[in-house]
């Protein structure tokens, strides 16, 4: 049961929970499947980028660096750097489309 558990708890982890997103809105049946392929494909590395590659970069960096002991994060005063780090990111990969949003 708790080798169930642990494959959930990897398939549904945080960092892989925007890629979800995207498969389902590009193969819903609403307008966002007619997005041409190669986009849909630009929109997946820079999500897979901003929002999976680069916190799993940031918290490498913190671990050499002394700010974390751990990778599990244990320790309540190590998980703000990783969580500034996520929410930068986020920042990063979603400003340039509230930019063309807005014109």
């Amino acid at each position: 049961m708790k080798f169930i558990a642990q494959g959930v708890s990897y398939l549904f982890h945080p960092l892989l929970v925007p890629l979800y997103g995207l498969f389902f809105i590009f193969n819903s049946a609403s307008v966002f499947s007619l997005i041409p392929f190669s986009t849909q494909v630009y929109c997946y590395f820079v999500t897979f980028v901003a929002m999976l590659l680069m916190p799993l970069l940031g918290m490498i960096v913190f671990k050499k660096m002394g700010f974390i002991s751990s990778y599990d994060l244990s320790v309540k005063q190590e998980r703000v750097y990783p969580a500034l780090v996520a929410i930068f990111f986020c920042i990063c990969r979603f400003l340039p489309d509230w930019k063309t949003a807005l014109y």
